[in-house]
């Protein structure tokens, strides 16, 4: 107890497309962000299953900010500034135990036309029409205490070692003990 955790965002407005590895310009633009708040309890449930935990966060919106909240969900938006999004925000637990805050796109079901994007012309002289599929989130530039995580919960990424497993739970998620 009496820990803070900062979640402090800075980048540029500039987007690298994995693809092809060009970076496109996305001004002003809502990620729908969505951040899941875990206390793990149980090794024998994956992370999607354990319990909710919003609740044991005192949380302060500096810059950006998460709301929305249910037990087990939050919305990130961030603060854009000068062609850079950006947030600030405090977390400061109220309980003790380990927890995982993990963080993902709401645009994982379907693809966002990006009509503000200038990709020039098709090979038929149409324009060529962007589209955002999905966000890759890396947390804390990967230092985000997987082994703590797979301590204390099933993970998907071992039963199921897809491409997105591995990287939402050794990427996009950050665990930590409050004592």
């Amino acid at each position: 107890m009496g820990d803070t955790l900062f979640l402090q965002a800075n980048f540029s407005d500039s987007i690298k497309e994995v693809t092809t590895g060009k970076y496109y310009k996305l001004a002003n633009f809502d990620f729908k962000t969505s951040v899941a708040f875990s206390k793990l309890s149980s090794t024998d449930l994956f992370l999607s299953q354990q319990p909710g935990n919003t609740s044991s966060y005192t949380i302060v919106n500096k810059e950006g900010n998460v709301s929305n909240l249910s037990e087990s969900f939050g919305y990130l938006s961030f603060l854009y500034i000068s062609q850079t999004y950006r947030s600030n925000i405090i977390f400061i637990p109220k309980k003790t135990g380990v927890f995982n805050i993990f963080f993902f796109s709401r645009y994982l079901k379907e693809s966002i036309r990006l009509d503000s994007l200038n990709l020039g012309s098709s090979s038929t002289g149409g324009n060529k029409i962007g589209y955002l599929r999905d966000v890759h989130y890396i947390i804390n530039n990967g230092n985000n205490n997987y082994e703590l995580l797979k301590k204390n919960s099933k993970l998907s990424s071992v039963a199921n070692p897809s491409p997105e497993n591995i990287r939402e739970e050794q990427q996009s998620t950050f665990t930590f003990v409050v004592k």
